[in-house]
């Protein structure tokens, strides 16, 4: 099955619907970790029996998560306007992390593989009058961070989404936010230099490798 009929069929995504509060880590890169995994068990009880895959039969899981890091501190989904109205203000001609972990599972097998994805976007300024629009409207501000990057709207405030390409750069950058050394000293994102880039962020955002 291609991804374009992965996309369209309802019955393929289920939610996990775990309480992702009751999960906590310090460091968002393992919190993000912690969540797909915990999202992933949740779903694979939910398949148990009639629903499982036989061994001959090849079915994988995708889980995910993200949070934002903005000024050494990690933005998940707002819990109110209010504090959508602050994350977004935070954001206002700064730079901040969206830091993600994609897990694969392989229900026939039990195999699992995933990994981290973490590029570091800078704002250009926010004006408040947009900030309370969004804020009022609610839809793009139900994310983690509190504000939907891929929406039409945002992007003229972005100014720059930079993919690193080597560990030193995304250390150098990650303590810059942060103030600590993590994760990032032990994976690097892939470049897209030389190549098409059919990524989406590649697409909409000016990438800097």
């Amino acid at each position: 099955m291609d991804m374009a009929s992965v996309a369209t069929n309802p019955s393929l995504f289920k939610s996990a619907g775990i309480d992702e509060k009751a999960i906590r880590k310090d460091k968002p890169e393992e919190l993000v970790k912690a969540l797909a995994e915990a999202k992933a068990e949740a779903i694979k009880l939910k398949l148990h029996g009639d629903c499982a895959p036989g061994r001959d039969q090849t079915a994988l899981l995708i889980t995910s998560d993200q949070v934002m890091v903005s000024k050494g501190m990690i933005r998940e989904r707002p819990r109110s306007a209010e504090e959508a109205r602050e994350f977004i203000k935070g954001y206002s001609g700064d730079r901040a992390f969206a830091v993600n972990f994609v897990l694969v599972s392989n229900l026939s097998t039990g195999a699992t593989r995933g990994g981290w994805d973490i590029p570091e976007i800078k704002f250009q300024h926010i004006p408040d009058d947009f900030i309370d629009k969004v804020v009022n409207q609610g839809d793009m501000t139900c994310v983690a961070g509190g504000l939907k990057l891929t929406h039409p709207s945002v992007l003229p405030f972005i100014k720059e989404l930079r993919s690193r390409s080597s560990k030193r750069a995304h250390r150098e950058a990650y303590s810059r936010i942060t103030g600590s050394r993590s994760i990032v000293d032990r994976f690097a994102t892939r470049s897209c230099r030389g190549i098409r880039c059919e990524r989406a962020s590649c697409q909409r955002y000016p990438v800097v490798f």
